[in-house]
């Protein structure tokens, strides 16, 4: 793979040299600059690092630290490079060239580390109390294994993009585009596996990590004074080169005197059988996209189409969607304009079917069937529409006052045609202030009304089913209440997104001289949410925020920045009961 890798580098540079090859190097007419940094910097670390140091490869001691920069031009044409080295795994490199005013071509590669944190599965690791006060044990217990105890995870991530433009010669109407952007991702991953009845065992390994995204694109521009349009087709793909990976499950049986096996395995999807893991599907994604901008009278016009159709390979799943876009620019006079947007998007994700294993061998069958068909939320109907209205009587003071409109129609949420919406409705109003070029302040307020945010269904709370109005019985045919009946007792739609929202936005920016700034704000958010009566949601958000840059000389520069942020949050405390 890394010769694969490294030969697709090379090709790509050559192609654009290739581009740029009417670009000689000579003094007469020419400017070249180059820059050279070098140096070294030491990474320390104590204690827990993974999540502190996430982008960090997590490697004590000295490094060797690299930049390079070039840029030369001649007449018409220009070759820039650029170049940053920061350890073996974190670097940048970009090359740019432009010929004639007819191509312009830019690659770049970069790469970095990310370290991945590991689950040490201590707190499963628990025994059944047999009475109520813990004074004897029960016979179910919890157990974990970690099969790669010493083992850090984490994962090397490398991109390359390549960008061409080129004006077809003898018009300047029309240009050609085309793109192309990889991504390989190479390390390691924690895979859990959790074995049910009758061991209750959690099993850690650890599993290579290797995936590959490639995109390319490939599109026209035409400029017809006063229209232009733009169209660009599109496609990627993703594919996992690791595994593949099987996981052997344990037999399963009652937790206790290890009997009934026929009869728990049937609730289970595997027993006793190896299993693949840690499987990704390979996917891909075609796409269409199409611009058209044009000034109509005073008003400038932006409208866009996009049309795109993606699937898991894997899975043979599919997920299309079409959205429109659209944006008014009107000049009502020459202080004041009118800006309005509108979208509308459709979007269409397959239903998955869910074949359940038969259901409890062994004992007499009730008629029940735990098939079930998984509609998905993706699939949905959006709408927005804004109108700002903009008003600046003078260089010094700016007016606007913003209306917003949303809504998400949820075609099979939280069932097959129950057609689930939110709608959101916010009003914004903003004052921009700047007597003189030394003091500047912008105040803005705004207000957010939602209506039925989205909320898992009927998941948080169980009523009482030992008795009272909601007690449950057995099935016809049957002497016991089983798991499956509680699902009749689920209720509670709660969620910790708001349904009103206030917000205050506030800044100062002081310039006393041109050497020195500095700019002090303060963002706050109220939200809150009485809907559902089990939570009454408030949220708080506040956070300062004080920067300053300070120029002495001409060679030396000064910045400094600080922002606090203060969020609170209430909640609920769901405590877990086995058996009810």
């Amino acid at each position: 793979m890394k010769k694969i890798f490294f030969f697709k580098l090379i090709f790509m540079f050559i192609i654009l040299l290739a581009a740029v090859s009417g670009f000689h190097v000579d003094a007469e007419d020419s400017t070249t600059k180059w820059s050279l940094e070098f140096g070294s910097h030491y990474s320390g670390f104590e204690g827990y690092s993974r999540k502190v140091a996430e982008f960090d490869r997590g490697k004590e001691g000295f490094t060797p630290e690299l930049s390079l920069n070039l840029f030369h031009v001649k007449q018409k044409n220009s070759f820039k490079f650029t170049g940053k080295y920061y350890d073996p795994k974190r670097m940048s490199f970009s090359l740019e060239g432009k010929s004639r005013d007819l191509i312009d071509a830019k690659i770049s590669y970069s790469s970095f580390y990310r370290q991945l944190q590991k689950d040490l599965l201590s707190n499963l690791e628990a025994r059944e109390a047999g009475d109520r006060e813990g004074t004897t044990f029960g016979g179910k217990i919890f157990t974990h294994e970690d099969m790669n105890s010493d083992k850090e995870y984490g994962y090397r991530r490398q991109e390359i993009n390549t960008d061409i433009d080129f004006k077809v010669p003898g018009t300047n109407k029309l240009k050609l585009m085309v793109t192309h952007r990889s991504i390989y991702e190479n390390g390691t991953d924690q895979h859990i596996q959790l074995n049910h009845c009758a061991t209750c065992h959690a099993v850690s390994r650890s599993l290579d990590f290797k995936q590959k995204t490639h995109s390319i694109s490939a599109g026209a521009e035409l400029d017809l004074e006063p229209v232009s349009i733009t169209y660009k087709a599109s496609y990627r793909s993703f594919k996992s080169d690791a595994g593949p990976y099987e996981a052997l499950y344990d037999v399963s049986r009652h937790p206790v005197n290890g009997g009934a096996g026929e009869e728990f395995s049937s609730r289970l999807n595997y027993s006793g059988e190896s299993v693949p893991i840690g499987l990704y599907p390979e996917t891909g994604k075609l796409a269409h996209n199409l611009k058209i901008k044009a000034n109509v009278g005073k008003s400038l016009v932006l409208a866009q189409y996009t049309n795109y159709k993606a699937k898991n390979k894997t899975s043979n799943l599919n997920y299309n969607g079409n959205q429109a876009n659209l944006k008014v620019i009107y000049p009502v006079s020459k202080r004041t304009k009118l800006v309005g947007t509108g979208s509308y998007g459709s979007y269409k994700n397959d239903s998955i079917f869910i074949d359940q294993p038969s259901w409890r061998e062994g004992i007499v069958d009730n008629g029940a069937n735990l098939d079930w068909t998984r509609y998905s939320n993706l699939t949905r109907t959006e709408g927005n529409g804004s109108l700002n209205y903009i008003f600046q009587p003078s260089r010094r003071f700016r007016f606007s006052l913003l209306g917003k409109f949303s809504s998400i129609n949820r075609d099979d949420y939280p069932f097959q045609g129950a057609n689930d919406k939110t709608t959101k409705i916010r009003l914004q109003t903003e004052f921009k202030y700047r007597p003189t070029m030394k003091f500047s302040g912008r105040l803005k307020y705004y207000i957010e009304h939602i209506e039925n945010p989205f909320a898992p269904y009927n998941l948080m709370f169980e009523h009482i089913g030992s008795s009272g109005p909601h007690q449950l019985v057995p099935e016809p045919g049957m002497t016991q209440v089983f798991y499956y009946q509680r699902d009749a007792l689920r209720y509670g739609d709660i969620t910790t997104l708001p349904t009103l929202v206030n917000g205050i936005y506030f800044d100062l920016k002081l310039r006393p001289s041109k050497k020195f700034n500095i700019v002090t704000g303060i963002n706050v958010r109220y939200g809150t949410n009485s809907d559902e009566p089990e939570l009454n949601l408030k949220q708080t958000t506040l956070q300062p925020k004080l920067s300053f840059n300070w120029m002495p000389g001409d060679k030396i520069i000064f910045s400094g920045s600080y922002s606090y942020l203060v969020q609170n949050q209430n909640g609920l405390a769901v405590v877990a009961m086995m058996d009810g």
